[in-house]
């Protein structure tokens, strides 16, 4: 599988949330260093609250850095179509019926991330 597409949490952030884990058929991560890792948990229709607003995510449990979690394609997807302006650092799209536009927390940004995290 190319590129990032699914949505991870850290594996010591879903144990500590006490999340309902599943076992699934394992899913090969290929790691930036070309390694790849099976990851065969998920935590199914995890409450997200971002921003005032609740989204249901699916996670794969996984041992990441540098974040507790990553919302990647598997989560845009749900949005339908988005805005996003780099320069304001903001995505704006319409989830259930109602507008919302997420603002970046300039804050937790790394000077050496181009990740940005809302």
């Amino acid at each position: 599988m190319e590129g990032s597409t699914h949505n991870f949490i850290q594996t010591r952030v879903a144990k500590y949330l006490q999340l309902p884990l599943n076992s699934t058929p394992p899913l090969q991560v290929t790691m930036g260093n070309s390694t790849t890792l099976p990851c065969d948990q998920l935590c199914p229709n995890t409450a997200l609250h971002l921003q005032g607003q609740f989204f249901y995510v699916n996670f794969h449990v996984f041992p990441i850095s540098r974040a507790d979690i990553v919302l990647d394609v598997q989560w845009l997807r749900q949005l339908g179509p988005i805005l996003t302006n780099y320069e304001t650092l903001t995505m704006q799209f319409r989830y259930n019926d109602n507008f919302f536009i997420l603002q970046a927390d300039a804050s937790t940004l790394l000077e050496d991330s181009l990740s940005l995290q809302f």
